[in-house]
C-alpha cells in the first residue's frame, strides 16, 4: 500500500515483475500516454513534464491518472519535497525509452531505410571541424553498410535533438564566451553529453608570414591579422577572453562560420587562424604553419550530445561506440 501525500490517495497494488507475462489490449489504451510516461518517469515532476510535452500542468495530471489506472500503480509517489519513482516505474524506464525510439525511427524512416533494412542510417549535426576529423575517418573504417546524414547545426538544432530528428549533435564545448539563450540551456539539460576528446588550439599561417619564422610575442599575435571562426553567429572566441584578461585585444580582419573557411584565409590571405590541431593537422596543406598561440588558451572539448530515450537503443550504441573508438584513434594521433 501506498499514499500518495499530494492527492490523499490510497493506492493497492501488487509487486509485479514487468516481465511477467501480463497481456495489455493496446487498442484500449491511448498510446499518446507513452510520450506522457516517458516525460513523466524521467522528469518525476508533473510540471517539467507537461512543458516538455507542451500541454497544460491539468493535462497531464490528468494523464499520470490515467496512466496509474491502466498500470495499476502510483508510479511517482511523494518522498519530503520531491517525488520518487516506484519500484516498477524504475522498471519500466528503461522500456519506455526504448519504444520511444523506436517509434521515432518508424516514423522518420525514409523510403531508403525502408527498402534497405540491412543498412545502418544515422542523421548527425555537427561542425565541418568534426566532420573531418571524425566522420571522414568514421566513413573510411566503419562506412560500408551505413549512411550518415550529416548537418551543420544552428539555433534549432538544439530543439531538434531534444525532438529526436538527430542521432547526435557533435560540436566543441561551447564556453562563457559564448553563451546560450535560456531555452537552449534548458533543453541542452536534458541531453546526454559525453566528452570525446580534447584537442589543443594552434594558430595556423602561412610559411612565408613573420609570425611563422620568429619568437611569437603575445603583442605581436595580439597586433596581427586575424581571421575569426563564428560559431552560431557569435562574434568572440575563448582567444579573446584569454587576450583580454591580459589585457589585449586582437585585431580581426575576417569573420568567417566555418573552419575550412578559417584555414582557407589563413593561408590565401596572409591572417592567422586559430584552430584545433587534428584540424589543422588533417587539412595538410603544405604552405601552412602551426604554431604554438603565446597564450594560455584552455583547451578544447569535443562532445556528443544525445536524447537520453536513445540509451538503450542497440544501433544508437553502436554508434556512440564507434564514435569512441575514432575519437580515441584522434587522441593518440596527438589531438
Amino acid at each position: 500500500m501506498v499514499v500518495d501525500s499530494a492527492s490523499g490517495h490510497t493506492w493497492q497494488y501488487r509487486s509485479r515483475n514487468c516481465a511477467d507475462g501480463v497481456s495489455v489490449n493496446l487498442e484500449a489504451v491511448d498510446l499518446n500516454l507513452l510520450v506522457s510516461l516517458g516525460h513523466l518517469l524521467e522528469h518525476r515532476n508533473v510540471s517539467m513534464a507537461a512543458l516538455r510535452a507542451g500541454v497544460s500542468q491539468s493535462t497531464m495530471s490528468y494523464r499520470l491518472n490515467q496512466l496509474r489506472k491502466v498500470l495499476d500503480d502510483p508510479l511517482l509517489v511523494r518522498a519530503g519535497r520531491e517525488m520518487t519513482r516506484t519500484p516498477l516505474a524504475d522498471a519500466l524506464l528503461p522500456r519506455v525509452n526504448k519504444a520511444l525510439a523506436a517509434s521515432r525511427d518508424v516514423f522518420s524512416a525514409t523510403a531508403e531505410v525502408v527498402e534497405s533494412p540491412d543498412r545502418l542510417s544515422h542523421r548527425i549535426a555537427t561542425t565541418d571541424f568534426e566532420g573531418i576529423v571524425l566522420l571522414e575517418r568514421y566513413s573510411e573504417r566503419f562506412g560500408e553498410g551505413t549512411d550518415l546524414r550529416v548537418v551543420f547545426p544552428g539555433w534549432t538544432t538544439y530543439e531538434r535533438l531534444a525532438k529526436g530528428f538527430y542521432d547526435l549533435l557533435v560540436i566543441p564545448e561551447l564556453g562563457p564566451s559564448l553563451p546560450l539563450p535560456d531555452e537552449v540551456i534548458r533543453k541542452m539539460a536534458d541531453m546526454r553529453c559525453e566528452v570525446l576528446f580534447e584537442d589543443r588550439w594552434v594558430a595556423v599561417v602561412h610559411r612565408r608570414s613573420s609570425l611563422a619564422t620568429r619568437p611569437v610575442t603575445p603583442m605581436a599575435f595580439a597586433e596581427a591579422d586575424h581571421v575569426l571562426l563564428t560559431i552560431l553567429e557569435h562574434e568572440r572566441s575563448v582567444v579573446d577572453d584569454v587576450l583580454e584578461a591580459m589585457g589585449l585585444n586582437r585585431r580581426v580582419a575576417l569573420t568567417v562560420p566555418t573552419f575550412i573557411q578559417a584555414y582557407r584565409a589563413a593561408l590565401e590571405m596572409n591572417m592567422v587562424a586559430i584552430l584545433p590541431r587534428s584540424f589543422a593537422q588533417r587539412m595538410g596543406d603544405a604552405r601552412a604553419v602551426l604554431i604554438e598561440a603565446p597564450i594560455p588558451a584552455p583547451p578544447l572539448r569535443v562532445c556528443m550530445y544525445w536524447h537520453p530515450h536513445l540509451d538503450e537503443v542497440d544501433r544508437h550504441q553502436l554508434l556512440r561506440a564507434r564514435m569512441r573508438a575514432i575519437a580515441s584513434e584522434v587522441s593518440q594521433l596527438g589531438a
